[in-house]
């Protein structure tokens, strides 16, 4: 089949690049606001907090928001909400405005992402993968660029402020460009009776753990693989810091790769694939006693962990694609989960045994995700193998 990218492609994969640059953006300019504000680590921690929780929300609601208003209305609606949480959050003095703006952004934001995801599945139907691992390229170029241009901001005088408006700014050249495009309609096959929402496959939930403990480990090793470096390896702060960006950008490589790639190998083979190459890499960094090699398995582990999610999202969409909005949604509500717990998890165990013995934690996260996709696999082969005899005459 081929696969070709129109105007609404192009749209999703900016708004996408856009909201990973906000999101990515929370690491420094949380920083900053710890010092401004004279905040705590444990109230500075709160606003990631906040927005995963507002993307929890916006995971339970997001469906019911898009059969009342339309994708195109929710859509764009996230993206404006999340500009105007952006511009709050800038402008908050207190961390009460601050938190409250994180979580308005979260709520808000997670449209953006659910309505991207649904609409990539039904514009590309088949090859979803595909489009799912080019729109997560842009995302890891947008999520490359956020810290960079905060930091630039602040050294230059302009006020760390100035990368956050910049975004707003950006955003409104997207709406003047693709407002008006068109979005698909809500796929209504499959859907039986009166009930417009029927319930979600056992498979599709089978990859939505997939999907809660892929994210997991993502975010423990994007949150806490500097300090890990620093404290084990014995890195320089400094140095932590370019090899958190060597992390990224691995993750942007790796997702290029595996946009070319989902075009030839099939999605559930080439996902067992990253999660290989996400072990060995984990493996490496968490216990090589040398620091290029813990860095050199930091950089892999990135290459591995890019593809993870666009490919656990394209499967999992792909079981039920007539359910694109819901299945998007409930992908979007385990990510949240996710960024809110498993950070958190290996924080408090970092506590108390210390960083190296905490990162313990991502082994059963990997074998547990590993069993889990290969369990989905025999429910989307049972599944489609029930399908036709349900179908036959009788």
């Amino acid at each position: 089949m081929r696969f070709t990218r129109d105007h609404l492609t192009w749209a999703s994969y900016l708004l996408l690049g856009y909201f990973a640059y906000l999101v990515n953006a929370f690491g420094p300019v949380i920083t900053f606001l710890r010092a401004e504000l004279d905040l705590s680590y444990t109230v500075a921690s709160l606003h990631t907090s906040a927005y995963a929780l507002g993307a929890i929300m916006s995971g339970l609601l997001a469906a019911r928001a898009v059969r009342h208003w339309g994708r195109r209305a929710v859509c764009w609606t996230g993206a404006g909400g999340m500009a105007l949480g952006c511009v709050l959050l800038t402008l908050g003095t207190s961390p009460i405005l601050t938190i409250a703006s994180a979580a308005f952004m979260g709520l808000l934001g997670a449209l953006v992402v659910i309505l991207v995801q649904s609409t990539l599945a039904d514009q590309h139907g088949e090859r979803r993968g595909t489009a799912f691992a080019e729109a997560n390229v842009v995302a890891g170029v947008g999520g490359m660029l956020a810290p960079l241009l905060v930091g630039y901001a602040e050294r230059t005088g302009l006020g760390w402020r100035s990368a956050l408006w910049l975004a707003v700014l950006v955003l409104a050249l997207l709406a003047l460009r693709f407002g008006r495009e068109p979005f698909p309609q809500t796929a209504r096959s499959g859907m039986t009776g009166g009930d417009p929402r029927p319930p979600l496959p056992k498979a599709f939930w089978a990859y939505w753990i997939v999907m809660l403990l892929i994210v997991s480990t993502e975010f423990c090793l994007l949150l806490w693989g500097a300090d890990f470096l620093v404290t084990v390896v014995g890195l320089t702060p400094s140095a932590a810091a370019t090899a958190l960006s060597g992390f990224l950008l691995a993750v942007v490589v790796g997702r290029i790769v595996g946009s070319r790639l989902a075009g030839y190998i099939a999605d559930a083979r080439l996902f067992m694939g990253a999660l290989a190459v996400t072990s060995i890499g984990f493996g490496v960094y968490w216990l090589a006693g040398s620091a290029p090699l813990n860095i050199g398995g930091f950089v892999v582990a990135g290459l591995g962990v890019a593809n993870l999610y666009p490919l656990a999202l394209a499967l999992a969409v792909g079981v039920v694609p007539e359910q694109a909005d819901l299945a998007s949604a409930r992908c979007a509500l385990a990510a949240g989960i996710a960024i809110l717990l498993a950070p958190l998890l290996l924080a408090a165990l970092a506590d108390r045994v210390g960083i190296r013995h905490a990162y313990t934690v991502v082994i059963p996260l990997l074998v547990a995700a590993l069993l889990m996709s290969q369990r989905a696999q025999r429910l989307v082969a049972h599944r489609a193998s029930a399908a036709p005899a349900a179908a036959a005459p009788r």
